[in-house]
């Protein structure tokens, strides 16, 4: 896994996402999950290029139950943006990068 996306755990879940000052987007994942291992070098490139006014972060779904039980992850890869305690489901690439851009801007 690429420096610029960080990994986080139940117990981090909070502090890392919820609590960020920043947008965070959550990639819910598991290593088995062939989609889930061809979007990483996706997600690594929004890290890099959006790294002072976003972050980045992986979920495992297996290691870290509770997170994704409680966000109601049913089927992954899942993306996930955080604003502010905030959460809003990625289903729009475009749409995505162009929040991020704007925040970027």
């Amino acid at each position: 896994m690429n420096e610029s996306v960080k990994e986080v755990s139940d117990s981090a879940f909070e502090h890392e996402v919820l609590e960020s000052e920043k947008p965070v987007l959550v990639d819910f994942w598991a290593a088995w999950c062939g989609p889930c291992r061809m979007l990483a070098p996706t997600l690594e490139a929004i890290a890099e290029q959006y790294s002072e006014n976003a972050a980045v972060v992986k979920l495992n779904v297996d290691d870290n139950p509770s997170t994704a039980q409680a966000y109601g992850i049913r089927s992954i890869p899942t993306l996930m943006i955080f604003i502010s305690c905030y959460r809003r489901i990625a289903s729009d690439t475009n749409r995505l990068w162009w929040s991020l851009e704007a925040r970027r801007n």
